[in-house]
């Protein structure tokens, strides 16, 4: 049998063979390509499953073992929390964001925190877009809870799931409705965890921060440096100043860490990166740099926090995201976890 899948007969059948992800590595091309020739065949098509689909893909593909604890470590002891930020669906880059999900997967974290920006909300934002990138903001909301907050779910299913707004979510709508339509910004109904409905999904809604110890607090951040004189950690230091405890944060899409340790103590600040592609922004007219000419100084990157509940001690390993030949892909405990 030839691996045709523009054979509706053929593709049925793969399909309940091998699954979606098994047939695409069958016919050497991507599982998204599979699932528009199956719909296209379908007479009633059925609603996009996002999540059946990763777990789907989480049981067919063959990832190693986790290295097992260190003998200084005793079970229980520790808890770990990976951290993702600054995806701004539907500019996310997909390799990135596999990776993430794939580092959920083998490590299966006590819980996985989203620091803000998880939407762009472009519709609202100062930038002239792109017509032909349009999406209405209904729609939008609802891809990325199905394609990036439920995708995170499957991956992660027993860690508690934590969502931190950004300026991208609360900013923005903020900043609409107080100068657009005051009269009906009390309402409940529109307060920005009810419009993203995370509740409902078993996402924990934290506003603007998560303590994660007590000498450790997570959060969006609003601090930037000039192109000239900014780069790697240097937003993390005004952070540090800003708050004088140990930080995480996103917002500038840097990757990088500011240690200090004075008469107060040791601290450091981290920030951990996006995981954006700057040129689905750049396509979209939703970036102050338009074109390739000039490049965004971003780096994908993603953290992971270990701690112990009750203690101050912690952790934070920053994660380089790499793409490299056309690869995407983390190097973690000595292994890849690739796209």
């Amino acid at each position: 049998m030839s691996g045709d899948y523009h054979d509706p007969a053929w593709l049925t059948q793969s399909i309940a063979e091998r699954g979606i992800r098994g047939t695409a590595r069958y016919c050497g091309v991507d599982h998204s390509t599979i699932i528009t020739w199956r719909d296209k065949f379908a007479q009633e098509p059925e609603p996009s499953d996002a999540t059946a689909e990763l777990l789907e893909y989480l049981r067919s593909r063959t990832v190693p073992p986790a290295p097992g604890p260190t003998a200084a470590r005793r079970p229980g002891d520790y808890a770990t929390c990976l951290v993702g930020s600054d995806l701004h669906f539907p500019h996310h880059h997909e390799g990135a964001f596999e990776v993430f999900l794939g580092l959920a997967d083998r490590v299966r974290p006590t819980e996985v925190v989203i620091d803000g920006d998880a939407f762009d909300f472009s519709q609202l934002g100062k930038y002239v877009k792109n017509p032909n990138h349009y999406v209405p903001l209904q729609d939008d909301i609802d891809l990325c809870r199905e394609k990036i907050l439920g995708r995170i779910q499957a991956a992660a299913p027993e860690s508690v799931h934590r969502f931190i707004v950004g300026n991208h979510e609360e900013g923005r709508w903020h900043s609409y409705l107080w100068t657009k339509c005051p009269e009906l910004s009390s309402l409940r109904c529109l307060t920005m965890e009810a419009v993203l409905g995370l509740t409902e999904m078993g996402w924990v809604w934290q506003p603007y921060d998560y303590w994660v110890t007590d000498a450790l607090v997570i959060y969006h951040g609003d601090r930037h440096t000039n192109n000239l004189g900014g780069g790697s950690a240097m937003s993390a230091r005004k952070e540090q100043i800003d708050m004088g405890v140990s930080t995480i944060t996103g917002h500038t899409h840097h990757a990088g860490a500011f240690f200090r340790h004075d008469r107060s103590g040791y601290r450091v600040s981290y920030e951990i990166g996006c995981l954006c592609d700057e040129e689905r922004m750049q396509a979209a007219g939703v970036t102050a740099k338009r074109t390739p000419t000039k490049t965004h100084d971003w780096h994908h990157a993603c953290a992971l926090i270990r701690y112990r509940p009750g203690h101050s001690a912690f952790r934070v390993e920053l994660i380089p995201i790499i793409t490299d030949h056309g690869r995407t892909f983390a190097i973690w405990q000595d292994e890849e976890i690739a796209a």
